[in-house]
């Protein structure tokens, strides 16, 4: 009796030690995806009511120029808006109601043209202290960074200013 009491603590205590162990096993999985393990890092962009950035008129005209939707729900959209700092300001607008299989619209544009030099779909979900997008450098025209989920790990892609618009230049997987 005393030799199988014994038995059932020690098995109740290996049970427990291995659920101990699963939970630190799972913190530290997710813990590497913070912020200071991602290869390509800048500035966080601070986003805000569109509104407060640009007129209506150029989100009109964004929205135009990369969308399908109709010129009398302009309006209705929601828009968030940041910019990223250089010799030459680029604007980057966020329309997190216009969504699809691959994501949310973004639609980047010098401050000074109306001219989009830089539209994607993507998701601005993602886990706690991960920003969707920053600022890698302050050139003339500023490279950024997207951050996006790719199964458990953050995939990041820089964009690079090409003399006419922004292209893929590195694409990383963080684990």
């Amino acid at each position: 009796m005393k030799k199988s009491l014994l038995l059932f603590k020690v098995g109740i205590a290996l049970a427990s030690l291995h659920v101990v162990c699963a939970i630190l096993i799972t913190m530290l999985g997710l813990s590497g995806c913070t912020k200071p393990n991602l290869a390509l890092t800048g500035k966080p962009l601070e986003w805000e009511n569109a509104a407060d950035v640009v007129s209506p008129e150029v989100i009109q005209s964004m929205l135009q120029q990369t969308t399908s939707i109709p010129a009398n729900q302009w309006a209705s959209v929601p828009v968030r808006a940041t910019k990223m700092h250089g010799q030459d300001s680029i604007v980057l607008l966020s329309f997190p109601q216009i969504c699809g299989q691959l994501g949310c619209l973004s639609v980047a544009f010098p401050e000074r043209s109306l001219h989009p030099i830089w539209n994607a779909y993507w998701n601005p979900n993602l886990p706690r202290g991960i920003p969707a997008v920053v600022q890698h450098n302050q050139q003339d025209i500023p490279a950024f960074v997207v951050n996006q989920l790719n199964g458990q790990q953050i995939q990041q892609i820089l964009y690079a200013w090409d003399g006419s618009q922004y292209h893929p230049e590195q694409i990383l997987l963080n684990p």
